[in-house]
C-alpha cells in the first residue's frame, strides 16, 4: 500500500505511471487521494499548466500530457499509441498526448495572498525555527508561544526555493533546510523555470533550488529577477515578460 507521501517523489511517480499507464488510458485509478494529487507542468509555448495523477504519464524523465484540449492539436504525436498499447483505448477520442516539463508538486500551502505554492517555487518567509504551533497547510501559519504579530519583523527572514525534503515541503537554504510548516509569512516572487531548453527533458527543482540558496548576493539577486518572468525557455523574451507584467497572456495561459 502506498502511501500520499510516496506520490511527492518523483521517481516514485515515474514509476508508478509506467506500472498503471492502461489504468491511466482507462481512467480506473480508483483513488481519489491519489487523483487528487496537483501537479504543475511548462507546456511547450512556455505557460505553466496544471493536472492531477491520472492524466499524465512519463516516457523516461519526459512528461506527457493526456488532454482533450484542442489548443493541444498540433503538438500531438498519433505514432505513440503505437508504442505503448496500453494506450490503445485513447486512440480515436479527440485526444491529445504532448510532451510538456513536470514543473513540481502542490505543496498544500497558499501564500498569504491566496497563491497556491509549488515545488519550485521561489518565496520570501519569514520563519519559527521549531515552533509551538506548526502549520498544518493552506493559509494557516506557525504561531510559538511569546511571539505575536508584532515581534514578526524579528523573525528570521529568507527568500528561497520550494522543494519536498524527508517527506515535507520545504525552503532550501545553504546546506540545510525549513519546512514550510515553520513559516509565519509566505509569498510567492517567482520560480526555478527560467531559461529551459526546448528539448529538456526534467529540470533537477532540488538543485536549482540549491543553487540559489549558494549563491553570493549579486548573482542571486539576478536570478530572482529572472525567475519573476518564467516559466520561459531560451532567452527571456523582453516583451513577452513585459505583456506578462501587464497580466496579458496568450491562449496557453
Amino acid at each position: 500500500m502506498h502511501s500520499i507521501n510516496d506520490f511527492t517523489d518523483l521517481e516514485f511517480l515515474k514509476k508508478y505511471c509506467q506500472q498503471n499507464l492502461n489504468k491511466i488510458a482507462t481512467k480506473s485509478i480508483n483513488n481519489n487521494l491519489i487523483t487528487s494529487i496537483k501537479v504543475r507542468y511548462v507546456n511547450l509555448s512556455g505557460f505553466f499548466g496544471y493536472t492531477t495523477i491520472g492524466n499524465f504519464f512519463f516516457i523516461s524523465d519526459s512528461m506527457h500530457l493526456i488532454t482533450d484540449d484542442p489548443i493541444y492539436r498540433s503538438e500531438h504525436d498519433d505514432e505513440i499509441f503505437d508504442m505503448f498499447e496500453e494506450l490503445e483505448p485513447l486512440r480515436n477520442k479527440n485526444i491529445y498526448i504532448v510532451r510538456v516539463v513536470f514543473a513540481g508538486f502542490y505543496t498544500g500551502f497558499v501564500d498569504d495572498k491566496g497563491k497556491e505554492i509549488f515545488t519550485g517555487d521561489m518565496v520570501e518567509t519569514r520563519i519559527i525555527v521549531n515552533p509551538t504551533s506548526p502549520s498544518a497547510g493552506g493559509r494557516q501559519r506557525a504561531m510559538h508561544e511569546g511571539i505575536n504579530a508584532r515581534r514578526i519583523n524579528s523573525i528570521t527572514s529568507i527568500t528561497a526555493g520550494v522543494c519536498v525534503v524527508n517527506n515535507e515541503p520545504s525552503v532550501i537554504l545553504d546546506n540545510h533546510y525549513a519546512p514550510l510548516k515553520w513559516a509565519v509569512k509566505l509569498k510567492v516572487i517567482g520560480n526555478v523555470f527560467y531559461e529551459l531548453s526546448q528539448h529538456m527533458e526534467e529540470v533537477d527543482i532540488f538543485s536549482r533550488c540549491a543553487a540559489l540558496a549558494q549563491m553570493r548576493s549579486t548573482e542571486r539577486d539576478d536570478v530572482i529577477f529572472l525567475s519573476t518572468f518564467a516559466p520561459y525557455f531560451g532567452e527571456l523574451d523582453w516583451k513577452r515578460a513585459a505583456l506578462r507584467q501587464l497580466g496579458v497572456e496568450d491562449e496557453y495561459s
